[in-house]
């Protein structure tokens, strides 16, 4: 991943130019072109899908959108706060105000089954208007861009992960409860934990004390050694001489990768969870070496929503812009064109008429439908000698 601080640094680089000016300069075109790669296509990439939710109002023709949805593209309707348990469907989504303007004049009234959503500005109205209130509406939409801004996080070092606990003696095969040989640290909550025999539970631990209860009953027995993780099942990290904050949620992390023990793995997580000064949860479980009682360096950063592979393109873009605009000499302008063409291959200043660069590698790549193994040609000299080719002409669907 490239965080803020990096790409500003990688931006300097290519304009050779570290003045404040040029900071400052940097800072806008880089959100610029963080926003107009998103927006490429339609702004109709995968990665820029997102779902949230919100609740229905009795009586309230809509319910306002979450900042993180830019535009919706469908919505499911539960009735309830379960969409396991309650009965779920989904309604029409409309985009053409003059079809909406026609479902209007219909006059449908109250239900507690709106058969249509339409956008306008930052909500989304229904029709017929919800009757009940609390009823769950998982949106899914395109993510709203925000602007980068924060510089990187290195206070400190983490002591563990992942967040290792133990109960008293065995879990017996249908247990439903246990107690800790220590009182729980970490704020009250449900956590996902993680037994010795492989199976995972959704515990109740309560602050300050030993308790742990969970409603189904294990199936195997376990040892007393137990792994706290984060309600989805992502690892906890403790560090020390850190003070971690609510809105480092939605940032990345990385521990430095040493061949010292008790050091990280070098890969980037996503922060989704915090719990106190020193201690964080990550949304995927660390695929590191267990550290314990350690003294790791690490990072965390704030990262564009762009694919890892492909966020070198903003930065190329800026840099283009820099010498189009600041130094209009030939040189410059040389440079301006080979920057252009590592972002897009130059379509965005007319220098070719198809993709290329990094956003071309990124639309050939979101253009996938499947994934499968590489199979490499075979001669088609033929079939008794050198084999045939994985399909031919006189071969059925299957390839036989």
């Amino acid at each position: 991943m490239i965080t803020w601080t990096n790409a500003l640094e990688m931006y300097t680089s290519l304009t050779k130019n570290t003045s404040a000016s040029n900071l400052v300069f940097g800072a806008q075109t880089l959100n610029d072109s963080i926003r107009t790669v998103c927006s490429i296509n339609g702004g109709k990439w995968p990665f820029l899908e997102v779902e949230e939710t919100v609740q229905t109002v009795a009586d309230q023709a809509f319910v306002t959108l979450p900042n993180n949805i830019r535009k919706v593209m469908s919505f499911r309707y539960t009735q309830g706060l379960d969409p396991n348990k309650d009965a779920t469907y989904t309604p029409r989504m409309l985009f053409d105000s003059e079809a909406w303007e026609r479902i209007l004049s219909a006059r449908l009234g109250t239900s507690n089954y709106p058969l249509f959503g339409y956008q306008k500005d930052r909500q989304l109205w229904f029709t017929p208007i919800p009757s009940t209130s609390g009823n769950l509406i998982s949106l899914r939409g395109r993510r709203h861009i925000t602007d980068l801004s924060i510089a990187d996080y290195t206070a400190g070092t983490i002591t563990s992960v992942p967040f290792v606990r133990a109960f008293t003696g065995v879990v017996a095969s249908g247990a439903t409860s246990a107690t800790l040989t220590a009182a729980f640290t970490l704020p009250t909550g449900v956590y996902s934990v993680r037994f010795s025999s492989g199976q995972s539970r959704l515990v109740l631990l309560t602050n300050g004390a030993t308790t742990a209860t969970w409603s189904a009953p294990v199936t195997v027995a376990a040892t007393s050694a137990i792994t706290v993780e984060t309600i989805l099942g992502g690892s906890i990290l403790t560090g020390t001489g850190t003070t971690f904050t609510r809105d480092m949620i939605g940032r990345w992390i990385r521990i430095t990768q040493l061949s010292d023990a008790n050091t990280g793995d070098g890969a980037w997580y996503k922060i989704s969870d915090f719990y106190n000064s020193t201690t964080i949860g990550i949304s995927t479980p660390y695929q590191g070496t267990e550290i314990s009682v350690g003294t790791a360096a690490y990072r965390i950063g704030q990262c564009s929503v762009i694919p890892e592979a492909y966020q070198m393109a903003p930065i190329y873009r800026a840099a283009a812009l820099y010498w189009n605009i600041n130094n209009p000499n030939k040189l410059s302008l040389s440079l301006a064109n080979q920057y252009w063409r590592l972002y897009d291959g130059g379509v965005e200043v007319a220098l070719t008429s198809e993709y290329g660069g990094l956003i071309g590698q990124m639309m050939q790549e979101s253009g996938e439908s499947m994934e499968g193994p590489y199979i490499s040609p075979l001669p088609r000299k033929g079939d008794a000698d050198f084999g045939i080719p994985f399909y031919s002409p006189w071969n059925n669907a299957s390839g036989l």
